[in-house]
């Protein structure tokens, strides 16, 4: 089953709904149309929401998947003014890392990027100052 998503723009930031089964190829293209969502809005945020996808992601997944954060915040931020995207991603095991490998990666090349297990708390951390 493809990956299908859902956008629901909010105040504060687009949440992006995954579901389906993941493959690393199909995903890495979901990224790119998620974030070009992003660009052509002016939300601060996004709330990326694969609690409906499944699917185990490599390690070597989890660094790729960093690296496309990283290159889209960074082509987002240049063309508005350095202002950096927010991005939380909501998961729980095996789609997110309890060791948090992909967030280090990815917060390492400057991405500003939380992950979490409950949609309220990656919310209040979107809609924070």
């Amino acid at each position: 089953m493809p990956i299908t998503i859902r956008f629901e723009h909010q105040p504060n930031f687009l949440h992006a709904r995954l579901e389906g089964e993941y493959q690393i190829q199909e995903a890495i293209g979901v990224l790119g149309r998620v974030f070009a969502e992003c660009a052509a809005g002016d939300a601060r945020g996004l709330l990326l929401d694969v609690l409906a996808l499944r699917g185990a992601p490599t390690i070597m997944d989890r660094y790729k998947i960093s690296l496309v954060y990283a290159e889209h915040t960074h082509a987002i931020a240049m063309a508005r003014d350095g202002r950096r995207l927010r991005i939380a991603t909501v998961g729980t095991p095996p789609m997110t890392d309890p060791t948090h490998f992909g967030e280090d990666v990815a917060i390492n090349r400057g991405v500003n990027l939380r992950v979490f297990s409950e949609l309220d708390a990656a919310r209040a951390w979107l809609n924070a100052p």
